[in-house]
């Protein structure tokens, strides 16, 4: 089906974005995440930027909009600009950490499909894991700013992956009480 229905009522089924791109040099590394809960009603993200031994981390949490497929919480957004080719990863300005992104992540390869992981949990009765994933490489191009200091994120110097995941995965939420 698609992610405009979700495939069953368990709570803890999750849609999860995660991506980073990176200088070739090793000197700066940006990374990017996303959870969408719908049968929680909950989407939280994080964006973070390190450089060196340094390290800026931005979260934020809020509930499921009008558009459940909207990709954005807080000063945090996911584009999808070109199915399965190109998107766009963002963390804008906000009051506490010194430290935005705008990078567009353009495939350099199609997304390879994992093998799915299915298991139940220890009393054998309850799905514990029924997730399916991609992962993709490409080129990232954009630009990344600490502390007011612009770096240009040119595809000849910079290196992006991704991952997109959905399904049952155990450890979200408090436990079920039953199991």
């Amino acid at each position: 089906d698609t992610f405009a229905t979700v495939s069953q009522s368990d709570r803890s089924w999750t849609e999860k974005i995660w991506a980073m791109a990176a200088d070739r040099g090793g000197a700066i590394q940006l990374v990017f995440g996303l959870g969408v809960y719908p049968n929680r009603g909950v989407v939280d993200a994080f964006g973070g930027v390190s450089r060196g031994v340094e390290q800026w981390t931005v979260r934020a949490s809020g509930r499921i909009g009008p558009d459940p497929g909207a990709g954005s919480v807080g000063p945090l957004s996911y584009e999808i600009v070109e199915p399965l080719k190109k998107i766009r990863f963002s963390l804008r300005e906000n009051p506490v950490i010194p430290v935005t992104f705008d990078w567009l992540f353009d495939a350099a390869v199609p997304p390879v499909l994992e093998r799915r992981e299915q298991h139940r949990g220890v009393s054998a009765r309850r799905v514990a894991a029924d997730v399916v994933r991609y992962h993709q490489v490409g080129t990232a191009s954009g630009w990344a700013e600490i502390d007011q200091a612009r770096t240009e994120i040119l595809p000849e110097q910079w290196v992006t992956a991704r991952d997109h995941s959905w399904g049952v995965r155990y450890g979200v939420g408090s436990p079920v009480e039953d199991a």
